[in-house]
């Protein structure tokens, strides 16, 4: 009865999320829904050579399914928006774990205003793969457990206030937010999040200031140059305190002058003559974080966990809590790292596409790769095949994870 329960409260989260009804009338509504569905599947390591081999990993099998809906009221020269996104993820002996990703409503102002309330991702990522300056969302493009259901991205609750001022010949974006937190008794603990930008055809700058209490002031910038068939971006931030390697070598400095940032570009071209597809996107982008972990304290770090004791409940908390360190920052807690990716679309006009990613520690050369086979036949609907390879000496990054292989296939839906 208790997995009947627990399968009726999936089914219920994912309802409300996917036919909320709309009980207002305007002068133009719209509707966006979607459904994603996916299966995922994790080959473990056989011969023991990761710390993490001593600790719970990731099932062998593991499902997930998510639901969205947007919504958006026109009337009299406004607009009322809201989404709602829901997921439950689960594997084959455990029971489904729900939660409400997104919900928040939007109600515009003026001439170029408007007001976020709710669970939301705000939008800080002016990066490509990696974002560094995005201090706010605190999500990595690629995980250790695979790659989300799809759908609505996790929000944080916040409020935020956008608005767009007329300067000269144009215009400066601007927005102002705060997130909410049930823990937090004075409001002068509420951490303040400030971004301001504008575009400058072909040039696109961004500044962004946080101020979070108990620590230094961040700063971030970032710039994007539009080509004719793809874009040059950097993504910056400057930090003074909290540096990565200090949550991993208890003898890293607490305090400095680091920065982090990212450099990339992208291109993608008309393959359509080649019949072979209907284009070719590529991009290729640097990591460089100063106050990241070198390849000695990776090491260290790895040697301390294979060396931590698991016989009593304490000792396996804290292990388990160093552990959760690293994959929180999974490819993104060393100092140089490399992304590159290809993608094929529209392949022979058989509504496939293929992508293919490699994900590279440059400092102790492990990486990952991941291929990626889809099919969405006249857009009515999507299937993603996905496989990912984890490569490397037993004492590098991608060496230590606990799986060797991950394979998913996800079925989408939008009407």
């Amino acid at each position: 009865m208790r997995r009947r329960g627990t399968w009726a409260r999936a089914a219920a989260a994912l309802a409300l999320a996917s036919a909320l009804p709309l009980a207002a009338a305007g002068e133009e509504t719209k509707v966006i829904q979607g459904m994603y569905l996916s299966v995922t599947g994790a080959e473990d390591q056989g011969n023991g050579s990761s710390p993490f081999a001593r600790y719970p990993v990731p099932r062998d099998w593991s499902f997930g399914a998510s639901s969205f809906s947007s919504y958006s009221l026109r009337f009299q020269a406004r607009e009322l928006s809201g989404q709602v996104a829901a997921s439950a993820q689960g594997s084959a002996q455990d029971a489904f774990a729900l939660s409400i990703d997104q919900a928040w409503v939007k109600a515009t102002f003026g001439e170029g205003w408007g007001a976020f309330f709710g669970r939301r991702e705000l939008n800080w990522k002016d990066g490509g793969y990696w974002n560094p300056s995005d201090v706010v969302n605190g999500s990595l493009a690629w995980s250790v457990a695979g790659e989300a259901v799809g759908g609505a991205a996790p929000g944080k609750d916040s409020v935020e206030l956008i608005g767009l001022l007329p300067f000269m010949d144009f215009n400066i974006d601007l927005s102002a937010a705060t997130l909410l937190s049930s823990g937090i008794d004075d409001p002068g603990q509420l951490p303040l999040y400030l971004a301001a930008g504008s575009i400058l055809y072909p040039l696109e700058l961004r500044a962004k200031l946080a101020l979070q209490d108990g620590r230094q002031a961040l700063v971030g910038a970032s710039a994007k140059l539009s080509l004719s068939s793809g874009n040059l971006y950097a993504d910056g931030l400057w930090l003074r305190d909290h540096p990565i390697a200090a949550a991993f070598d208890p003898f890293a400095a607490p305090r400095g002058d680091w920065f982090r940032y990212c450099a990339g570009a992208d291109w993608t071209f008309d393959a359509s003559a080649s019949k072979l597809a209907s284009a070719l996107s590529l991009r290729l982008e640097y990591l460089r974080q100063d106050d990241g972990l070198s390849k000695g304290q990776m090491t260290g770090y790895f040697a301390a966990l294979a060396a931590m004791p698991l016989t009593k409940a304490a000792e396996i908390g804290a292990y388990g809590t160093t552990a959760a360190a690293w994959g929180g920052r999974f490819f993104s807690f060393g100092k140089d790292y490399l992304f590159a990716n290809l993608s094929l679309a529209e392949i022979a006009q058989l509504h496939l596409g293929l992508s293919a990613s490699c994900l590279l520690n440059l400092d102790d050369l492990s990486f990952v790769l991941r291929e990626t086979l889809s099919w969405s036949p006249k857009s009515l609907f999507a299937i993603g095949l996905t496989a990912s390879n984890y490569l490397g000496d037993p004492g590098s990054e991608a060496g230590m994870l606990p799986i060797k292989a991950e394979y998913s296939l996800c079925l989408s839906r939008s009407f």
